[in-house]
């Protein structure tokens, strides 16, 4: 079984664990890692920190002492200087250098509060993912970039701070968010920043996964087919550029010369010339 078949065969179960997705995304930087070590070293952080919370809390006072254990205990902090570096996604890589991205230290905040029997539930706000952490007394979110707890209430005014706008926050967004969702925003995140990294290999390996799990979602194909262009792997380029322009309804006409439609874009038109060339480099191989 390949690494991408597990993935998927985890993503699609019913009940599935954020950081598991988490540890088989990672594999696409760590093929050869060693999942049972970093299980271990989660068991290890809950037990460390379930000693730590010797003094019955609950609320505010409870969902503090479990943020101050993960950000000043164990020192684990957002990656506010090179945010876009691809080892802030990276369960390996933010268990080692505790530091990541909202959504990597949010799934952390999970992982270990589940392993000691805390409700703690993960929350897609806009531009910036928080936690849940819930008791008999109410809710309180847990903001481990910052290392900030933050009141129901106060949530519109803290995200305002951080994208320097104000922001309506919709209902939906409380709502927990699926191990799977975090796992597409994880690999999104990784994707873009190995975009920006110009790591088209391992891109590359981000879009394989994406797909794999969302073939529906069309400029995905267009991305890895003009990666496969950049590398000058004509074969494949052509059948993720024919796969997309299929999804976009481009495909056979225009591709055969037929007539343009009139809200052709110029995105498409320039899909359209690097499928046609595709086909001329490969006729030039063969």
């Amino acid at each position: 079984m390949t690494a991408i078949d597990a993935f998927v065969r985890n993503f699609e179960r019913a009940v599935v664990l954020p950081e598991q997705l988490a540890i088989d995304i990672a594999r696409i930087a760590y093929p050869a890692l060693d999942e049972p070590g970093y299980w271990a070293q989660l068991d290890a952080l809950a037990h460390s920190a379930a000693g730590r919370l010797t003094h019955p809390r609950i609320g505010a006072a409870a969902a503090q002492a479990f943020l101050d254990i993960l950000c000043q205990d164990f020192g684990f902090h957002g990656a506010e200087k090179g945010y876009y570096d691809p080892r802030n996604s990276l369960m390996p890589d933010v268990l080692v250098r505790r530091q990541g991205l909202p959504i990597m230290l949010c799934l952390l905040c999970m992982a270990v509060g589940r392993r000691i029997d805390l409700q703690i539930d993960g929350l897609g706000f806009p531009f910036h993912f928080m936690a849940r952490y819930r008791d008999d007394a109410g809710d309180w979110l847990l903001d481990p970039f910052y290392g900030q707890l933050v009141a129901p209430s106060a949530v519109a005014e803290h995200l305002a701070r951080i994208v320097g706008r104000p922001l309506q926050v919709a209902h939906a967004m409380w709502e927990p968010v699926s191990a799977q969702m975090i796992a597409l925003r994880v690999l999104n995140n990784l994707r873009n920043a190995f975009l920006m990294a110009d790591n088209h290999t391992l891109a590359l390996r981000t879009l394989d996964y994406l797909i794999a799990v969302q073939p529906q979602e069309r400029h995905y194909w267009r991305e890895r087919g003009v990666l496969h262009y950049k590398l000058e792997d004509w074969e494949q380029a052509q059948h993720d550029l024919r796969y997309y322009l299929i999804r976009a309804g481009l495909f056979p006409r225009l591709v055969q010369g037929g007539e343009e439609p009139p809200t052709l874009t110029e995105e498409n038109r320039r899909m359209i010339e690097l499928y046609r060339t595709c086909g001329e480099m490969l006729m030039r191989v063969n």
